[in-house]
Order: C-alpha cells, then sequence, then structure tokens
C-alpha cells in the first residue's frame, strides 16, 4: 500500500462538511486533539497527499471509512478534478480562514478602506478583478483582521462548491446558500421551521431565515463573503434575483433592522463569459456600497 494517501475528489465535500458535524469549529480543533500540524489536515481537507496513518485517524474523526474515500498518490488525479493543483496556494475553506503567506501583494489603501467600510453597520464590499489577482488572498487578510481586532464572525462561501442545478434554480440556491452559512456559523440547518413552501417567495424566505433565525443567534457582527459569484451570471433571473437580494438587505439595514449585524462582500471575475441574452442592466442594479479599484486607481464609496 502507499505510503501516502489523498481523499478522492468526488468526497473533498463531503470530508469538510463533516468537519462541524462532528463537533470541530475550527480545523485547528481537531489538529489540537488529533496532536498533528495544521498543514497535515488542510492538506487531507484540500485532497492533496497525506501521511497513511495520518489519513486514517483523520478520517475516523470525521466518521468517514477511509477506503471508500482514498485515492492512492500513485493515482492520477481526473482532469476535472478540485484538489488544489499547486500546493504552494492555499485554499480558502467557508469555515477556515487562509494561512498567511509571504507572496502577497499589498494593495494599499485598498486593505484598510476594505477593512474600514466593513466596521460599518449593514456595509457591503464588492471586489471585481481578473482572475489569478489576488482578490481572495485580499478578503482573507481583511477577514483576517476583522477577528483578530474586532472579534468578528467570518463567514467564507464559494459558489464554486454550488452544483450546476442549484446555481440555475434560484429556490435550490438560496436553500444550499442558507445551509452552508448555518453549518459555517455552528449552527443546525432550520430551512424547515422557516422556508414556507408556496406561501412567499424563495427571497422573503431566505430573508426570514437569516433575520428570525441566524443573525439572532449570534451576539456579534458577522462578515459574509461569497467568492466566485461570477458563476450565477449566465443564468440571468437566478443572478438578478439573487443580487438584487442583496442589495436589498444593504439598504434594509441602513434601517437599523437586524441585518445591520450582517456585512457582505461579493467577489467576481471581470472577465466570465455572460450569454448575449442578459442585460447588464441586472447586473448595474447591484452597483452598490465600496467597489474597490486598481491599485493605480482611485477608491470610491
Amino acid at each position: 500500500m502507499s505510503r501516502s494517501l489523498r481523499v478522492h475528489p468526488e468526497y473533498i465535500d463531503q470530508v469538510k462538511l463533516a468537519l462541524k458535524r462532528n463537533g470541530y469549529p475550527r480545523q485547528k480543533d481537531l489538529a489540537e486533539e488529533l496532536e498533528i500540524s495544521l498543514s497535515t489536515l488542510n492538506n487531507y481537507l484540500n485532497g492533496r497527499p497525506v501521511d497513511n496513518l495520518n489519513f486514517q485517524e483523520i478520517s475516523e474523526k470525521l466518521g468517514q471509512d477511509w477506503k471508500a474515500i482514498a485515492l492512492l498518490d500513485l493515482e492520477s488525479t481526473p482532469s476535472n478534478s478540485n484538489v488544489n493543483p499547486d500546493p504552494w496556494k492555499p485554499d480558502l475553506d467557508q469555515d477556515e480562514a487562509i494561512p498567511d503567506v509571504d507572496y502577497y501583494v499589498e494593495r494599499p489603501p485598498i486593505e484598510t478602506t476594505c477593512y474600514q467600510t466593513l466596521l460599518r453597520p449593514g456595509a457591503l464590499v464588492r471586489i471585481k478583478a481578473p482572475s489569478l489577482m489576488g482578490k481572495t488572498l485580499l478578503i482573507a487578510r481583511v477577514l483576517r483582521k476583522l477577528v483578530a481586532q474586532q472579534g468578528y464572525q467570518t463567514v467564507y462561501i464559494n459558489l464554486h462548491l454550488a452544483n450546476h442545478a442549484d446555481l440555475a434554480n434560484l429556490n435550490s440556491l438560496l436553500k444550499w446558500f442558507s445551509f452552508c452559512v448555518s453549518e459555517s456559523l455552528g449552527l443546525a440547518n432550520r430551512l424547515a421551521d422557516y422556508w414556507y413552501e408556496g406561501l412567499s417567495t424563495s427571497k422573503m424566505a431566505c430573508t426570514n431565515y437569516f433575520e428570525r433565525y441566524l443573525l439572532r443567534q449570534v451576539n456579534r457582527p458577522v462578515v459574509l463573503c461569497l467568492d466566485e459569484v461570477d458563476r450565477v451570471f449566465p443564468h440571468r433571473d437566478v443572478a438578478s434575483d439573487f443580487l438584487g437580494m442583496l442589495r436589498a438587505w444593504h439598504e434594509k439595514a441602513k434601517m437599523g433592522k437586524r441585518l445591520e449585524r450582517l456585512r457582505l462582500v461579493v467577489v467576481h471575475s471581470t472577465e466570465v463569459y455572460i450569454p448575449v441574452t442578459y442585460s447588464y442592466t441586472d447586473l448595474y442594479r447591484f452597483s452598490v456600497g465600496f467597489l474597490p479599484k486598481p491599485p493605480n486607481g482611485s477608491v470610491t464609496r
């Protein structure tokens, strides 16, 4: 048997969700219990090779059948794998801030301005730039600072984890979105108690779930970061309704409602393909909040 094993790409999402389901709010908690390095656990959760014994121990703690989810390190990884192809490029899980990296290029004053903007009740920050320009690393640094200096709770959701079927249906997308936030906050899934099928719109149900349940369970501001939002752009009606709901939350927070505890960060690429039938007005409707510009540009509010 190979000395190293990795989680098969098909089971990466499964093991990540199993972390909190088994009582570990942070990767650090499980790593300390097993007396292994955080990097070893991070490698396991992101489909990179780890020692055979460590693989079995982690799998057991997460309630996983290690033989069923294992991929021998000698085997080739499928081309459509969601394994991080660059072992030096950290992953940002929705429940764990990425570690510090020494190759991040600072873009003053963008980091400071993002940080200060997110201190405001109901703030909304939109970050758009071409791929591989450091959008995720930028917001990760800001989130870490908010946790360290303000004690804020942070939630990171990457829309690459959503199925294509969920992205194409508003009700499915909002349920997936709400479930992910519940998991990240360590709260039980109570969609059945707040999602009244047929009695309200999906947007109203989602808003109700956040206002009457999720945000009532936390006593501090929550910064919710949505990354790779451009994945929903090809679905015109879904994108328009989803972004419209986020904008409505931002506006409603100005009235001092419970949503003022929520700070939103929306991250997307600029070169995403959008069908010609897509109205750019749908995206412009979301042009609110603070939008950082490139380092050589100005910052607008």
